[in-house]
């Protein structure tokens, strides 16, 4: 398939090129049920350069209502049922930052290369009263192309 100009890698090899695509905002949960945060269509496939290699983190800032308390931030395939990562928020009252590396292929826990529905999930690890929250402030994907040549 040829490259259309825009997805052809500017500049010299080792730079970068960051693209953010945002996957939720700030919410409040309380329960170890999921509450679904966002839900959005992703492809990678659409941000493939030309001489370029792709890669994808999934990057959140939250806190817990309280500490100890473990919360967690999920991204979710929802086309294929599949748990694709998940972050951990350990004892911390202060906002922090969580991020992991993912995979893009066809498996298990991987972004799949082409459109699928994807969901935002965070919850608490058996809360035992009001206090015990998630404080989710934001969730990314950061889709990066270093340019090879």
């Amino acid at each position: 398939m040829a490259r259309l100009a825009h997805q052809t890698a500017p500049g010299g090899a080792t730079q970068t090129l960051l693209n953010i695509v945002p996957c939720g905002g700030p919410a409040s949960h309380a329960s170890a049920t999921p509450l679904i945060v966002k839900q959005f269509e992703f492809d990678p496939s659409q941000y493939a350069m030309e001489a370029a290699v792709l890669s994808l983190v999934l990057r959140a800032t939250a806190a817990n209502g309280v500490s100890p308390l473990t919360t967690n931030v999920q991204l979710f395939n929802v086309t294929d049922a599949d748990l694709v990562a998940q972050l951990q928020f350990i004892d911390t009252t202060t906002p922090g930052k969580q991020e992991i590396a993912l995979a893009i292929g066809a498996g298990g826990g991987q972004v799949d290369n082409s459109a699928k529905i994807y969901e935002i999930r965070v919850f608490v690890d058996a809360p035992s009263g009001p206090s015990d929250t998630i404080e989710l402030g934001s969730v990314e994907l950061r889709v990066t192309n270093t340019i090879t040549g």
